[in-house]
């Protein structure tokens, strides 16, 4: 037992200097044309996007006058003991440049016409007749003329003809609507501060394209609405997003390893936690001579983590002080595969399976292969998804293209569909039997 606490402790000393935080020496430049609200959002944006992280730490700021901004980068790549000095004491450079700043809006003007009672206009086949307001008129038959009646169901036209009024009046407006289109440009480098070599360049854009004032008109209540977009919600539009792609990047360079300390049936516990910037639902594998493990973080203290394990390769052993690394998603590389079918013909499938760490999900994609007159012949491909599967068997629908009748030269392709029931052999490869319809 005592062994054994000072083996962990052990272990815990020897993973926080493996997974200590990551210093960041931060460098940025700007273009004078961009607005200061937008330089500052995309600096906070990265700033922050980084240092949440909790594995990472902006150790020192310094801004670049724009001019000197690709002659202070080349710098870093000299490597140089007077250059690189005021770095080192940083695991990484990030510098940014932001540039390339635009804005244009173009006013597109229009007229509208809205219901309303004491409108100038009336709509008659198919058109708005300007007419006097105020006045109702009646026809008189016997005098063969429209005279003036104020429960009459006629108006005076400004043309000189008279028109139903049951049709509603209308009034006359304009409008102005506001397209604006913005964007800047950020690029970012990521050099090792401790030997000058560059690990990252990019450069993004963003942009906002779209109405900042727009009109529109509901028919059912008669009235007009504005769409107004504030100036700031453009620039906040145009400045976000920038600090997922470093973090990312650096994430990608940093990934946190740890040890097992203990486990259990489905639960292990690691020497790593919120400390090393670990949080929950990060996933780590763990991989030997024995098979593979997947787990997902579920509780995070400050200098340790518990996980559950989604997946075990039968016949994974675990053990204590084992390494487990850091993985970003779920899925297990593509696996080539050999499968026999029985069909028209007999022959083979070179299929390439994928498994989910849930084992919920499997789909496969392959060629079909026949043996014809001592040759070898492509007669299909094929997709399928699994609809059940355990450790050692995996039934999958598939579907594909395939050859009608390739020994008498014909060439027509029809659609078949069939089930694939393959079996594990080792975890890794399978072969099975596929029966097409």
């Amino acid at each position: 037992m005592k062994k054994r606490v000072v083996l962990m402790i052990l272990l815990l000393i020897a993973v926080t200097v493996l997974n200590a935080r990551k210093n960041i020496k931060f460098f940025w430049s700007c273009s004078p044309q961009v607005p200061q609200t937008i330089r500052q959002n995309i600096l906070n944006d990265i700033k922050s996007s980084v240092i949440s992280s909790e594995r990472f730490l902006i150790s020192n700021e310094e801004e670049i006058q724009e001019i000197a901004f690709e002659k202070k980068v080349e710098s870093f790549f000299t490597s140089s003991d007077s250059i690189m000095s005021g770095v080192k004491d940083s695991d990484y450079i990030v510098a940014v440049k932001i540039f390339d700043y635009y804005s244009s809006s173009k006013v597109e003007r229009g007229s509208y016409m809205r219901d309303d009672l004491s409108g100038d206009y009336v709509f008659y086949d198919n058109a708005f007749i300007p007419v006097f307001k105020g006045y109702f008129y009646s026809y008189d038959a016997f005098a063969g003329r429209y005279i003036v009646d104020k429960n009459g169901d006629f108006v005076a036209g400004k043309n000189g003809g008279y028109y139903p009024a049951g049709n509603g009046f209308y009034i006359s407006g304009r409008y102005e609507d506001v397209f604006t289109d913005s964007g800047v440009s950020v690029q970012y480098i990521l050099i090792s501060a401790q030997d000058g070599k560059k690990i990252f360049e990019d450069t993004f854009s963003g942009r906002f394209s779209d109405y900042t004032v727009k009109y529109s008109y509901d028919s059912q209540t008669g009235k007009f609405f504005i769409k107004q977009v504030p100036e700031s919600a453009v620039w906040t539009a145009i400045s976000s997003g920038y600090g997922d792609h470093v973090y990312s990047r650096l994430r990608d360079d940093f990934m946190i390893k740890a040890k097992i300390i203990d486990f259990s049936k489905d639960t292990v516990y690691i020497d790593a936690g919120a400390n090393e910037g670990i949080k929950k639902g990060y996933l780590f594998s763990s991989q030997d001579a024995s098979g593979k493990m997947i787990m997902k973080v579920e509780n995070v203290n400050p200098q340790t983590a518990e996980g559950k394990i989604l997946y075990m390769e039968r016949g994974k052993e675990l053990k204590i002080s084992e390494t487990v690394s850091e993985i970003k998603n779920f899925y297990d590389a593509w696996i080539l595969g050999i499968s026999f079918f029985a069909g028209t013909e007999l022959g083979a499938s070179l299929e390439f399976k994928n498994y989910d760490v849930y084992n919920e999900v499997t789909s496969c994609s392959g060629i079909d292969f026949i043996l014809n007159q001592s040759k070898v012949q492509v007669s299909g491909v094929s997709f399928g998804l699994s609809v059940f599967k355990n450790e050692q068997i995996n039934l999958l629908l598939r579907t594909g293209v395939y050859n009608a009748d390739p020994f008498i030269g014909a060439h027509a392709k029809y659609l078949f569909f069939g089930i694939l029931g393959d079996y594990s052999i080792s975890g890794k490869f399978r072969a099975g039997i596929t029966f097409s319809f």
